[in-house]
């Protein structure tokens, strides 16, 4: 599975926008030049000869990771298709756009901490793991995969998502709390 699978569902407006925004320029650079009585007919004819959807929908293919999935969509896929899934189309689009954040952690926790609260621990985890991907020196994230992994019953990986937390931030006290709930001196 990659990002263009997720990608291509918006993909198809690019070109109809590229071609809104061609169409705008020509206009407005043969008004501009009318104007400035440099009106050339023979431009406007070689632009529209320049443009082609082809061409359009390979400046699109550039862009792949423009179009990569929300926050809802990557907790989706990952609810669904497992967080390897989400995360392989993550570093994807990461790769697009290095500097970029291609998610908020506060967004992907809120949704994971959702799944805690309706009972769906599973769905959680696998949300709580994408996030400490995308976050990995976040001791909120790993604080609340432990927390995940604690509503499922998994005390020994819920422990280790508290100890993490408590790694990045020892004053994380929701991580000290839960983590002694558990019987850990931390």
């Amino acid at each position: 599975m990659d990002e263009s699978r997720y990608a291509m569902q918006h993909r198809d407006q690019q070109p109809a926008v590229a071609g809104h925004l061609f169409v705008a320029n020509t206009v407005l650079s043969f008004v501009q030049d009318t104007f400035n009585g440099n009106a050339d007919y023979s431009d406007v004819e070689r632009r529209c000869k320049q443009f082609s959807l082809d061409s359009t929908l390979a400046d699109c293919r550039q862009l792949e990771g423009m179009k990569g999935p929300n926050e809802a969509e990557y907790a989706d896929i990952a609810a669904h298709d497992g967080a390897d899934a989400a995360i392989q189309i993550y570093d994807g689009v990461k790769g697009h756009y290095p500097a970029e954040n291609i998610v908020r952690e506060d967004v992907l926790n809120r949704l994971g901490l959702e799944s805690v609260y309706l009972s769906q621990p599973a769905r959680a985890i696998e949300i709580m793991r994408v996030n400490v991907h995308a976050y990995p020196d976040s001791s909120n994230a790993w604080e609340s995969l432990g927390a995940a992994y604690e509503a499922a019953g998994n005390k020994p990986l819920a422990l280790q998502g508290y100890k993490k937390a408590l790694t990045l931030n020892p004053s994380n006290q929701a991580a000290i709390d839960a983590a002694k709930k558990l019987g850990s001196p931390q």
